[in-house]
């Protein structure tokens, strides 16, 4: 994960590069050439604020630079004919259910879903920091579309940015209590580390190329919060809260 790698880097490289090296090579030795979905990750990108089709990755985290090198190296094992190989760039993923986790942009879930399930949740960056966000249901539709592409097999340039919603903190805040979720229970309590790290992403994709291959996009983060109670089987208190 994101502030994982940048705590450790040579497990880092290790998961993120050497994991998807191996990964590659088992399939370089099959009888058959399979197709191969990396999943990729905005942090390729890094100071843009509005990322295109051809935008070049330019990242400024250990993560980041993984990521590319992952990408780097599917396409080469596709331009070899090893694999039949595409990178989906994943943005961040929201609202998913769990603890926070090591990843960067854990808490964009768990300012939603902590405070959904009555317990407190810890927001490290400013209100009007924006996002590029994408529910689970709609990542998961979308990689499954990724491998049934009969594109892949012709497709030269492999990379994809996948749809997604622009929004800020202040508006997923905004969606919480509009849903009755009782938002004093989101902290801020600044982390320099994080916030350092998750505002060099891109708060909009341009992303022409994913729509025209029948990728799928979120509708609103209203929509997304009510998927996740819904789903989640959330019972929330009627009553506004103060």
């Amino acid at each position: 994960m994101s502030s994982a790698a940048e705590a450790d880097f040579d497990l880092g490289l290790e998961v993120n590069v050497d994991g998807t090296r191996y990964l590659l090579d088992a399939c370089r030795n099959l009888d058959s050439t399979p197709q191969f979905i990396f999943a990729s990750l905005v942090a390729v990108f890094s100071g843009v604020k509005c990322v295109t089709d051809g935008t070049t990755p330019t990242p400024s985290s250990t993560y980041g630079m993984t990521k590319v090198v992952g990408e780097y190296l599917v396409n080469e094992y596709s331009c070899r004919g090893f694999v039949h190989g595409i990178f989906v760039r994943l943005l961040t993923v929201a609202v998913r259910p769990g603890k926070p986790n090591l990843a960067a942009s854990s808490f964009v879930s768990s300012i939603i879903c902590e405070p959904l399930n009555g317990e407190k949740a810890i927001c490290p960056v400013d209100k009007d920091l924006s996002l590029w966000i994408s529910s689970p249901q709609i990542i998961v539709k979308n990689l499954l579309h990724a491998i049934s592409l009969d594109v892949l097999k012709t497709l030269l340039d492999y990379a994809i940015n996948l749809p997604g919603i622009s929004v800020t903190v202040e508006g997923m805040i905004k969606s919480l209590a509009d849903c009755n979720g009782d938002t004093t229970l989101v902290e801020w309590q600044e982390n320099p580390q994080i916030k350092k790290i998750v505002s060099q992403w891109p708060e909009k994709m341009i992303t022409d190329k994913a729509l025209q291959l029948a990728f799928q996009q979120d509708i609103s983060i209203a929509a997304i919060v009510s998927q996740y109670i819904e789903e989640e089987k959330i019972v929330i208190n009627k009553v506004k809260r103060a």
